[in-house]
C-alpha cells in the first residue's frame, strides 16, 4: 500500500515535544463522515438517545497497549491477560469511533507496536484516527496543551484509554462553555459490556475523586507556566483533584461533575491492575498541597 506522512514537529513547554504523525492513508486520515456512514453496533446504538448533530467533539486520548511486553508493575500477570487487558482498550477505542458525535480521536501514544496493532485490527471508522506520537506517556497537562495548540475553540472529549462516550453529550452548550470558562470532569458509571460489575463512581456515596473524562472549549490557551503544575502522569494518585484544584484556583474555571446525565463507562473487566506503590501528586517531585486540591461531586445538571 502506497503510504504518505506529513510531520508536524511543535516544541510544546517544559522541553516536552509533540510529533503530530497525521498518516494519509487507508487505514488514518482526516475526512468528513455523515451520521449515515456510521456503523453503529448492538447493543451500544441502543444506548445513545442522539436528539441533534450541533455537537461534533475531537476526542483525545491515550493508547496504552502492552502488546507482548510486561510493563513495571505488570510482571505478575500472563500474556494472556495482558493480552485480555489489550483487547478492553481495543474495544473501548472502537466504540468511541463508532460513536456519533466524535468527529476525530486524537490517538496519542509511545510505541509504534502499539499504533501498529491499532491500524492491523481494520477498526470501522478508523477514518477519524489522528495518531500523535508523544515522547513520554501522558502527564495531565497534555490534554490541554495539546488542545490549546491543535483544537483551540473546539469541544474537546479528553479522556482515559478504557473510556467509552456513552449519551448525553447532544445536549451541551459548547459555545456557552467556552464563553463562561467550564470544564466538566465526569466521574465513570460501571462497565459497558463484558462479564463483570464495574464499580459506579457517578453516585455521592461511591465518590472518590475520580474523574477519566474531561470536557471543555478552550477560546484561548491556558497560562503555559501554570499549566506545568499539571506536568505529572496522569495515573498518579490524586491526579484529577491536582486538575480540578488547578482549573478552579490558577485558571478560574467553573468545575462540574455531570455525570448522571453525561454517561460514560468503564471498560475493565479483565483483573489487570498495576501493582506496587501508587505515588501521590503530595509525594516529592510535585508536592501539591492538600488545599489546592479539588473536587466535583456528581450532580444532575448542566451548569454553566
Amino acid at each position: 500500500m502506497k503510504k504518505s506522512s506529513r510531520i508536524l514537529c511543535t516544541l510544546l513547554g517544559a522541553g516536552v515535544t509533540l510529533l503530530l504523525l497525521l498518516k494519509m492513508d487507508a487505514s488514518f486520515s482526516i475526512s468528513t463522515i455523515s451520521t449515515t456512514e456510521l456503523s453503529l453496533s448492538d447493543p451500544l446504538a441502543k444506548r445513545w438517545n442522539i436528539s441533534t448533530m450541533q455537537n461534533q467533539y475531537y476526542m483525545v486520548t491515550m493508547l496504552s497497549l502492552f502488546c507482548g511486553q510486561r510493563w513495571q508493575g505488570y510482571e505478575d500477570f500472563t500474556m494472556a491477560e495482558l493480552d485480555e487487558r489489550d483487547k478492553e482498550y481495543i474495544e473501548a477505542l472502537q466504540s468511541n469511533l463508532n460513536h456519533p458525535l466524535i468527529k476525530e480521536v486524537h490517538l496519542l501514544y509511545t510505541d509504534d507496536k502499539a499504533l501498529e496493532a491499532v491500524r492491523d485490527r481494520k477498526l470501522d471508522n478508523r477514518v477519524k484516527i489522528i495518531p500523535v506520537k508523544m515522547r513520554r506517556r501522558v502527564h495531565m497537562m497534555d490534554f490541554f496543551h495539546y488542545a490549546a495548540k491543535f483544537l483551540l475553540n473546539k469541544p474537546v472529549i479528553a479522556l482515559n484509554g478504557d473510556i467509552v462516550v456513552g449519551e448525553g453529550f447532544d445536549l451541551i452548550d459548547t459555545a456557552k462553555m467556552a464563553e463562561e470558562k467550564v470544564l466538566y470532569t465526569l466521574s465513570r458509571h460501571g462497565n459497558l459490556k463484558g462479564n463483570c460489575t464495574a464499580e459506579n463512581y457517578c453516585l455521592e456515596k461511591l465518590y472518590q475523586g475520580s474523574h477519566d473524562t474531561h470536557i471543555f472549549r478552550l477560546k484561548q490557551p491556558l497560562d503555559e507556566a501554570l499549566l506545568l503544575r499539571l506536568d505529572y502522569p496522569i495515573n498518579m494518585w490524586q491526579a484529577e483533584n491536582g486538575m480540578i484544584g488547578a482549573f478552579l484556583y490558577f485558571f478560574n474555571f467553573k468545575v462540574y461533575n455531570p455525570c448522571k446525565t453525561l454517561r460514560t463507562y468503564h471498560q475493565h473487566c479483565s483483573k489487570v491492575h498495576k501493582r506496587g506503590k501508587k505515588n501521590s501528586i503530595k509525594d516529592p517531585p510535585y508536592k501539591w498541597r492538600s488545599n489546592l486540591l479539588g473536587k466535583a461531586p456528581p450532580i444532575s445538571d448542566l451548569l454553566y
